[in-house]
């Protein structure tokens, strides 16, 4: 056999298993909502894609529409998924068993501000909110879901554990946090720390030192500035200043990222101040978006001219068809600041950054794996590669309603 033949065989050969290994591991889809202004009549369900599209699957109901979710915490390092329900139920699963869904009653007073993944000793990971109450009371309340076990507790966990907490940001406007989703933190003496309220009645504030990176344009800043964590995971840290008013200045937002690897920061500016970013290791996504209102005198007032976000005509399917009839919105009552449709991806370590143009504001990153970005537009799934230079030979895989309200992915270990 000669050397031309014997290497086509090889090249086949290879193909034929990447493709098999692809099968191998099914795409899964999380679909549903989630504001800061509580649960909305949203479904959220699970869903499974074959990456080679030939199939899009029903695997289960998360939340009841009728129900909705306050919010959904996906960790792609530490395999895990928990949505907490307007219930006050938290339904976990491992993204390496996706169809054991375990379902915790978390009770709490008062209502949840956040919520985010926790690193325990002992390889543990906790699932936590931060909740407050009417009289002030802030706590932080969690239940163990790495691993998983069905006769877990919810118990109140000590602010000190903020020092682990894991996030890997929001997307807007689909995925909605408090902040942008980030987790809050104060500068005092050039150090982190979190303040949390104990009584609004005599104003006492708990205050806990964290062991959390900033950077020197944080730490030489006065005592009460406020910072917020924006991406948490094994690789990175992003942090932005909160309440800045350089922080948008000029159509922009300016990122500091902290490389944990080589233990040194980074900046990096992207279009659009209200912009939001997720983060996959060392790859940030980013949803550009500009605010169709200024803020004058601390109060918002609309732009005399609204820009509007394009594809309008694409989003008119009913987001919450179990509300009543005059209360039901579509997704594009969703939009109204504006999103062009331009997607950035950065990696920290390349430093190579690139630019997608999709011409439809409802446009989302849902996962980076490897050299491999999967990304919705509108109710269209697709599947492209991550070259030298560009984004190489996007695929459609799946076209579905649901796909319209999916805003978290992940692969299956099997």
């Amino acid at each position: 056999m000669n050397r031309r033949w014997s290497s086509a065989i090889v090249l086949a050969l290879l193909v034929t298993f990447v493709l098999k290994a692809q099968n191998y591991r099914k795409l899964y889809l999380v679909t549903g909502y989630t504001t800061t202004s509580g649960p909305q009549k949203v479904a959220s369900n699970l869903f499974k894609v074959d990456p080679g599209g030939s199939t899009f699957e029903f695997v289960s109901e998360l939340v009841a529409g009728e129900v909705g979710s306050l919010s959904t915490n996906v960790d792609h390092e530490r395999r895990v998924v928990a949505v907490m329900s307007g219930s006050n139920e938290a339904v976990a699963f491992s993204m390496d068993a996706p169809e054991a869904i375990r379902r915790f009653p978390i009770p709490h007073e008062g209502f949840q501000t956040l919520a985010s993944f926790i690193d325990l000793p002992g390889g543990r990971v906790a699932f936590a909110l931060e909740t407050l109450t009417s009289s002030g009371k802030a706590s932080l309340i969690g239940i163990t879901v790495v691993p998983l076990d069905t006769a877990a507790k919810a118990a109140e966990l000590a602010w000190k554990n903020y020092e682990t907490a894991r996030t890997e940001g929001t997307w807007s406007p689909g995925d909605q946090k408090r902040y942008g989703g980030a987790i809050e933190l104060w500068v005092k003496n050039g150090k982190a720390s979190s303040r949390q309220s104990v009584s609004f009645s005599d104003k006492r504030i708990n205050e806990v030192e964290l062991a959390v990176p900033i950077p020197k344009e944080a730490a030489s800043q006065s005592d009460g500035q406020r910072w917020g964590i924006l991406v948490n995971n094994d690789e990175i840290s992003v942090l932005l200043g909160l309440f800045d008013q350089s922080a948008g200045a000029g159509g922009k937002i300016t990122l500091y990222i902290y490389d944990k690897k080589t233990k040194a920061w980074h900046s990096e500016s992207f279009d659009g101040e209200l912009s939001s970013f997720r983060g996959f290791g060392s790859w940030i996504a980013v949803n550009q978006a500009e605010a169709n209102y200024v803020v004058i005198n601390g109060v918002g007032q609309p732009k005399p001219v609204a820009k509007k976000s394009p594809g309008q005509s694409e989003r008119q399917q009913i987001l919450d068809p179990q509300d009543s009839y005059r209360d039901q919105a579509t997704i594009d009552s969703l939009f109204s600041n504006y999103y062009p449709g331009i997607i950035s991806l950065y990696d920290l370590r390349s430093g190579r950054r690139y630019r997608i143009e999709t011409g439809q504001g409802d446009s989302e990153v849902l996962l980076v794996d490897g050299n491999t970005i999967y990304y919705r537009v509108n109710d269209t799934l697709f599947r492209a590669g991550i070259g030298p230079t560009a984004i190489q030979n996007p695929i459609e895989i799946a076209r579905n309603p649901n796909i319209q309200l999916a805003h978290w992915a992940f692969l299956s270990g099997k």
